[in-house]
């Protein structure tokens, strides 16, 4: 009998959501700067894990307002979460989901409008909810831009469940000084340009608290602007850790 319980309680303890699972996770993929005018930037070879949330941060500039950029690649389909222009500049948060996702490049397309330069992130993130299709993956988003700027902030709703965690994306031109995040979160990712048309652009994550605030800082003024998610958890808490690169 002594056996028998301890083999039920191992199964209740993971099947229960919140009793000892492991957290989420945010693991890079990818990331880079480009200072060539170019109308499309293709990255590095990636090879996404399956089932689990892919999620990219593009941010870009030139003398006009961006075109949101369209990704392909992977065999997988790249949902625009959310993106906002201001200041010559875009920055734009993309998720994906498959079961089997190829090796390979993602090209990253502006429709035939040259970019000055452009800056991107890919991570995937261990233990999000991707139930339909990743279509779970994202419980809300928000979006900030400033001019002459030190420090950013997009605010979120409060969070519809602790288990859940915060992702943003922030991006600034034509300066070269590293975006800081605030403390509690860090930096998977994180790429500085050169001016005077150059980006500075970062991935900053929360993996122990539900912070409902994502906030970067720089020490002289800049333009700039940032996109968050709220990333649901599965509500199973089944996250196991698998390989991706």
């Amino acid at each position: 009998m002594s056996r028998l319980a301890s083999v039920l309680g191992g199964l209740l303890l993971a099947l229960s959501p919140g009793m000892g699972q492991a957290q989420m996770t945010a693991t890079a993929l990818t990331s880079a700067y480009s200072s060539t005018d170019a109308t499309s930037y293709t990255t590095a070879s990636i090879s996404p894990p399956g089932e689990r949330l892919i999620v990219a941060f593009v941010t870009s500039r030139l003398g006009t307002t961006p075109n949101a950029p369209t990704l392909t690649g992977n065999g997988l389909t790249w949902v625009q979460i959310n993106t906002t222009a201001a200041q010559n500049e875009r920055q734009s948060l993309f998720r994906a989901t498959g079961p089997a996702p190829t090796s390979g490049t993602v090209t990253i397309d502006f429709a035939g409008q040259t970019q000055t330069s452009a800056a991107w992130h890919f991570l995937w993130i261990n233990g999000a909810d991707v139930s339909g299709a990743g279509s779970r993956a994202i419980g809300q988003s928000n979006t900030t831009s400033g001019a002459n700027v030190t420090t950013l902030t997009v605010t979120l709703s409060a969070f519809a469940d602790p288990s859940n965690r915060p992702l943003a994306g922030f991006g600034k031109g034509q300066n070269t000084q590293d975006n800081t995040p605030e403390s509690g979160w860090v930096e998977p990712t994180t790429e500085v340009g050169g001016t005077p048309s150059g980006l500075t652009a970062s991935v900053q994550w929360n993996q122990n608290s539900a912070d409902a605030t994502a906030t970067v800082s720089w020490a002289s003024g800049a333009d700039g602007g940032g996109v968050a998610v709220e990333i649901r958890a599965d509500p199973h808490r089944r996250a196991t850790l698998g390989a991706g690169t």
